[in-house]
């Protein structure tokens, strides 16, 4: 997902470290992934973003029994 040609990213990972944008949460993957802090996909500490992808952000998947 964290691809140059990324689109979403790509389209505004500029805007984000411009404003000082710390984290970015994304969702719909089955699954957990994040970044360390990057900009144009290489480490950044003081400037780069997190993107963080969960697919149960916000999503009721009912209720868990034991």
């Amino acid at each position: 997902m964290y691809e140059p040609a990324c689109g979403l990213q790509a389209k505004f990972e500029r805007l984000f470290v411009q404003h000082g944008v710390n984290v970015v949460m994304a969702g719909h993957v089955h699954g957990y992934e994040r970044t360390a802090p990057i900009v144009d996909n290489e480490f950044n500490a003081d400037k780069g973003v997190v993107y963080v992808t969960t697919g149960a952000g916000g999503n009721y998947e009912g209720t868990y029994n034991d």
